[in-house]
């Protein structure tokens, strides 16, 4: 019946006045053979200035269809922003109603002059932000994959939901480099490293568009099951600490760090941008000519993109105070390059200043054909409006949750979030298990011998002692050293008086059995684990996992809800203190009290606790920044008492920045014995998080931006984009003792084993022409659990210049590969290079490129962990 109501508006009648319009015959726009270029040019023969101005208009979401048509019925209109289901209130948010509604309004567009579809946008940062579609997790995981490949299937998966439901045009992806982490819009990014999100620009806009496309993209044909890209926000908008902060930064660090991956997403075929709500270096964003006209239209040759604004944010240039009205706000924005005014708020004046105001005909006629082309080229003007046939522009059968029949949220897709999940959460911290979970190993070595004898039976041993006992059972005098953890061995020694062969005690070795960490809980795990506790506010919470821009999302899968899938069966559970009080309070009253004191309760009676704690809505997300990264509320009072306990404590982290522990020292953290952080997970946070802790993973997430000891430490020359090769100076610490090292590295992770990296070639040259170079590292982790996988690794590329022109960082990552280890846990990495990933800004002269010379290159598991090194000669 919804989706009949929808339809029904195909025959409204509107009342469509008349309006001068240049006459043409020219009806090439009509030909879908014919070039987009084109058709552009056909059609744009055809508009008043009025329609033009129409086409740089994009209605909010406040605004439904209905009353879109009653507006722009004759001129047609640009785009308009269906993300909230407000979008058309009579469906209630039903995906096929409102699809079917957006079908109506398209086909009467198309056949009333000018005949111009409107482009219907959509959130797409993780999701499609359709009723019941998939929720991946947020980028700030994506990028902690380290694996393209994944960012470009993830893409691939959102614009096939969203294309089915009549989206053409999705708002991502968020490829700006974010260097403060008390900016609320952390978790959109990728990470701090402009290599890093370029290459997840490139993977994700490959997946969004269908194909990973180049300079002449915007002019192509979409493919099928492919949405136009619209990346956000155009630029230096992670540099500031709050939403809109100016970005005051040199011409070398705003070329080399924050533009780095808008330059990739251009020339990886990006169809267009939204700018941000900031100032660079005095220029708002929404009026900077010199980075829309002159840098992306001029220096990096892409004339053929669109740039869009925030919402609101061309009247907002007369807050900047650099103009006196919303008109001449307009003109100001217009003529430095932007084409569509989301909101419509202020260009609409521009059909009255083009008579009053020399050459604003030339921008708004730019502005109009940008915009359609981006129409012509997503097959706008040649799709069906039935809803049914095979060139429909959206399908109504397909618009309904796979349960139903359709594709939103279909296994594969959910399948997919949870590999995510996988893939990126980062395992910091895994201690000593309390118990021996480990085999150990006894062996006897025979004399004249190097100590490779052949190993005598493994026996389970919750000590060296009790190794050497059961080993050699006939010799009860035999005691033992303390074995540290890791591969070392202990020596046994011999009790005073014993009477034994001579050199006995040199010639017996144990070694404890590889797996003497707390994670993973394998089976010989659950044989000492009879109850858990999962505690936290974030533990059972539905609304988090799926972060910003999503409708909330339905069958999410919580860490607390998926516990009994993978503890063993005779293992009980325990819940308590899953509060969101916890992170909304700003200090222990009655209440929090109350949960504090459940929390421990449920602590102390269980062998092994799993506390989830971390942010919610109200401290991470757009226009909640904060002067803190510690825990927010009362969590590390929480914390506190939990490691008072004394029992084995697990902390997982579901966040959307990086975390504190209570000042620079972060004593707290010594109290956890395992650290894990989830970032913002998605649906399939809780399969995926228990996959990890039991071993049925191996956790292969990296850090895509370093966590700073405190608040303090940001913008420092502790920050990897702001450490320039200083020599020693810098490295003498803080007052008072502190550290003057991160809490953990760019590209620190765990995983289940221990990584060995080396370069196959000890030097390398390359052409500076932008040839290809392939570089051949091999990897090996050793101590890799029984009942776990070797499962993947990270490798990281670093260099360094040995002479420049101007001062470089000390190391910058250059590439990576996320690498399948083989059941050996061997694997061979390629990793190749280009001569312009070595580029930089050279203030002397003011123009960008490489320069040729001598390089070091680094290669290892993390910033602060390069295991070996080669030359690079740039000739």
């Amino acid at each position: 019946k919804k989706m009949a109501a929808g339809l029904k508006f195909s025959v409204v009648v509107l009342a469509v006045a008349s309006i001068a319009r240049p006459s043409s015959g020219d009806h090439v726009w009509r030909d879908s053979n014919a070039s987009v270029e084109d058709r552009v040019a056909s059609l744009m023969s055809t508009l008043t200035i009025e329609e033009c101005v129409a086409q740089m208009s994009h209605v909010w979401f406040t605004v439904t269809v209905e009353e879109m048509l009653k507006q722009y019925n004759r001129t047609g209109v640009g785009a308009s922003y269906i993300s909230h289901p407000s979008a058309n209130a009579s469906c209630n948010a039903d995906p096929a109603c409102n699809l079917a509604t957006r079908l109506a309004a398209n086909q009467y567009l198309t056949q009333h002059p000018p005949h111009i579809p409107v482009t219907f946008v959509s959130e797409t940062l993780h999701t499609p932000w359709i009723s019941n579609g998939v929720i991946f997790p947020m980028p700030c995981l994506q990028g902690s994959s380290w694996n393209v490949d994944l960012v470009t299937q993830i893409g691939k998966a959102i614009a096939k939901e969203a294309s089915a439901c009549g989206v053409t045009r999705g708002f991502s992806p968020e490829i700006n480099v974010c260097t403060d982490p008390r900016f609320g819009r952390t978790q959109e990014n990728f990470g701090e490293d402009p290599a890093l999100v370029a290459a997840m620009a490139v993977a994700a806009v490959s997946g969004l568009q269908g194909v990973k496309g180049n300079s002449d993209t915007p002019s192509e044909y979409l493919q099928p099951e492919a949405l136009s890209c619209e990346a956000k926000h155009m630029a230096a908008y992670g540099f500031g600490d709050s939403d809109g902060a100016p970005a005051d930064v040199s011409p070398m660090t705003l070329h080399d760090v924050y533009l780095k991956p808008w330059k990739a997403f251009f020339k990886a075929g990006g169809r267009g941008a939204m700018l941000s709500h900031n100032s660079i270096n005095g220029i708002p964003a929404h009026a900077n000519k010199e980075i829309m006209t002159n840098i992306v239209r001029s220096v990096w040759n892409h004339s053929k993109v669109f740039f869009a604004s925030d919402y609101d944010d061309v009247p907002l240039l007369v807050n900047f105070r650099v103009t006196a009205n919303k008109t001449t706000a307009a003109i100001m924005a217009a003529s430095a390059g932007l084409d569509q005014d989301l909101g419509a708020l202020a260009f609409p004046l521009l059909t009255q200043a083009v008579n009053t105001t020399p050459g604003l005909e030339t921008y708004i006629r730019r502005a109009a054909a940008n915009i359609l082309r981006e129409k012509f080229a997503g097959g706008l003007f040649d799709k069906k409006h039935d809803g049914k046939s095979d060139g429909s522009w959206g399908n109504l059968k397909l618009c309904q949750k796979a349960t139903d029949g359709g594709i939103l949220d279909q296994p594969q897709h959910r399948s997919l979030a949870r590999q995510a999940v996988v893939e990126g959460s980062i395992l910091l911290k895994n201690g000593m298990a309390p118990w021996n979970s480990g085999t150990a190993q006894c062996q006897q070595c025979v004399e004249n011998s190097d100590c490779n004898g052949n190993d005598l039976p493994s026996v389970e041993a919750s000590s060296a002692e009790d190794c050497c006992t059961k080993c050699y059972n006939n010799m009860n005098c035999v005691t033992s050293v303390y074995i540290p953890n890791g591969t070392d061995k202990g020596k046994c020694l011999l009790k005073d008086g014993c009477n034994v062969p001579a050199n006995i005690s040199d010639r017996i070795h144990c070694t404890p059995g590889p797996r003497d960490s707390l994670l993973p809980l394998t089976s010989n795990s659950w044989n000492h684990i009879k109850s858990i506790a999962i505690v936290g506010p974030n533990a059972n919470d539905t609304q988090l996992l799926s972060g910003s821009y999503t409708n909330g999302g339905t069958d999410m899968n919580t860490f607390a809800m998926s516990a009994g899938d993978y503890v063993a069966n005779a293992t009980k559970i325990a819940y308590a203190a899953m509060d969101q009080d916890l992170i909304s309070a700003v200090s222990v009253g009655a209440n929090e009290q109350k949960l504090i004191d459940d929390a421990v309760m449920a602590a102390k009676n269980s062998d092994i606790v799993f506390a989830v704690l971390g942010d919610n809505g109200g401290t991470c997300g757009e226009g909640t920044d904060r002067i803190s990264l510690d825990l927010p509320g009362v969590q590390l009072q929480l914390l506190q008492a939990l490691v008072n306990v004394n029992k084995t404590l697990v902390v997982i982290l579901i966040h959307g920045r990086p975390v504190t522990f209570g000042g620079p020292a972060n004593a707290l953290l010594d109290g956890v014995d395992a650290l894990v952080s989830a970032w913002i997970p998605g649906e399939e946070a809780g399969p995926g998080l228990w996959e990890l802790i039991t071993g049925k993973s191996n956790p292969s997430g990296r850090l895509a931006q370093q966590w700073p000891r405190s608040v303090g430490y940001v913008h420092t020359h502790l920050s990897p984009w702001f450490h320039a090769f200083q020599g020693d100076y810098f490295n003498k610490g803080w007052a008072n003792g502190e550290l003057n090292t991160p809490l953990f590295p760019f590209g620190f992770g765990l995983s289940y084993g221990v990584d060995s990296m080396k370069f196959i070639e000890s030097s390398y040259a390359m052409n500076n022409d932008g040839t290809a170079l392939s570089l051949n590292i091999s990897i090996q982790r050793v101590n890799v659990p029984t009942e776990t996988t070797p499962g993947s690794t990270v490798v990281q590329l670093y260099f360094s210049q040995v002479l420049a022109e101007a001062v470089r960082p000390a190391v910058m990552l250059l590439g990576f590969a996320k690498v399948a280890l083989d059941a050996k846990g061997e694997a061979v990495a390629t990793i190749t290079i280009a001569s312009e990933q070595l580029e930089y800004y050279h203030p002397l002269s003011g123009t960008v490129g490489t320069d040729s010379g001598n390089y070091t290159l680094h290669v290892g598991k993390n910033s602060a962990n390069l295991q070996d090194t080669a030359t690079l000669t740039v000739n």
